[in-house]
């Protein structure tokens, strides 16, 4: 996206591969003007996605698209999670990716439009370590849960 020429935000929960990242993008993409901004950020808390997305409206005047491109898995059989790590991965893959639509929408999608892009795994060959089951119960909840509520909201007045 900063090599299209957009400014950009990147957010993680670790300040220091943020800080790499954005030092590596910013020296590989040699065009004026354009901003790589980093934002420590905890998708999984709500109140966290907020300044996210205050920051970037404060920094940019609007979000004009988002991608999502967290997630996480335990590389284990089922019987070896724990339900804490269950919790971790659903609230990860699933709550993160919808408050992070949630509030683009809310923080100026809904009235001036834009694009969100949900980058999810495609798990139709297994997840090597993962039972079966397991990938079918993830692969059904990334692939169509907040897909199918997401993709019924318009972005912009119609």
């Amino acid at each position: 996206m900063l090599s299209l020429g957009a400014n950009v935000i990147i957010a993680s929960r670790k300040l220091d591969v943020l800080e790499t990242t954005a030092s590596e993008l910013r020296q590989e993409v040699h065009l004026s003007g354009n901003v790589c901004e980093v934002f420590k950020c905890n998708i999984r808390e709500e109140a966290e996605v907020k300044r996210l997305f205050e920051f970037a409206n404060e920094k940019f005047g609007k979000v004009d698209f988002l991608v999502n491109n967290s997630g996480g898995q335990f590389p284990s059989p089922a019987q070896n999670i724990s339900a804490n790590g269950w919790r971790t991965v659903v609230d990860l893959n699933l709550n993160g990716t919808f408050l992070c639509c949630k509030e683009a929408f809310n923080s100026g999608m809904d009235s001036k439009g834009g694009s969100i892009v949900n980058i999810v795994c495609e798990m139709n060959s297994g997840f090597p370590g993962v039972s079966d089951k397991i990938n079918d119960v993830i692969l059904a909840a990334e692939l169509t849960t907040p897909q199918r509520w997401l993709t019924q909201v318009p972005l912009a007045p119609q």
